[in-house]
């Protein structure tokens, strides 16, 4: 017996949670700065980790997510001429301070995804800075996302936009403030309501 989802003409929910990957395809266009020290800063779910696997693609360069609890007190990596640490703020201020001090000293470029203000620890080592700000969520990347993401579960793609109809993209935007993890949760929970109260399409 086939799915609400499935006679709606979609395999499944397109919003559901892909971890990192929530931004998968869309490329934000930001270009990485000409500095010694660069701090990408957002909130969580802003695309930081995307941004920063977008970089290292482009730039090569060595990956390096922090983890927590003791994790966090093991040297970062400083063997490429640039490196990419993500969840920087979890280091503690020591470590940093030491992993700069060496990435100044051997010409290394460092880019932080961080919740936290990490420039005066650049500063002190003596490093360029630059910082990119992830504040709020595009609507016209925001609108190519939503629009790929549910092709990419749609049975039918010529039937997907009278299945669902209109998204409420503006008003995810305003609820998600800079998280695209915030806007897909809200998607989410929009395509379930339509598909489970049948009454297609539910518009915006």
């Amino acid at each position: 017996m086939p799915s609400a989802y499935e006679r709606a003409g979609l395999t499944r929910n397109p919003f559901v949670a892909d971890g990192p990957d929530l931004m998968r395809a869309i490329d934000r266009g930001i270009e990485l700065p000409p500095a010694d020290f660069v701090q990408v800063a957002g909130e969580r779910g802003a695309g930081k980790t995307t941004l920063l696997k977008q970089w290292q693609q482009m730039h090569g360069g060595t990956y390096h997510y922090v983890e927590q609890g003791r994790a966090r007190w093991r040297p970062v990596p400083l063997r490429s001429p640039i490196v990419f640490w993500d969840e920087a703020d979890r280091l503690p201020r020591v470590v940093v301070q030491r992993a700069l001090r060496a990435a100044q000293l051997r010409s290394i470029r460092v880019v932080a995804g961080t919740h936290r203000n990490l420039a005066s620890a650049a500063g002190a080592a003596r490093m360029t800075t630059a910082v990119v700000r992830l504040d709020r969520l595009d609507r016209e990347q925001l609108a190519a996302w939503v629009q790929r993401k549910i092709d990419a579960v749609s049975a039918d793609p010529l039937r997907v936009g009278v299945v669902l109809g209109v998204p409420p993209i503006d008003e995810v935007l305003a609820e998600s403030g800079a998280s695209w993890r915030v806007a897909g949760d809200r998607l989410h929970g929009w395509v379930a309501r339509c598909v489970e109260a049948g009454d297609l399409p539910c518009g915006g």
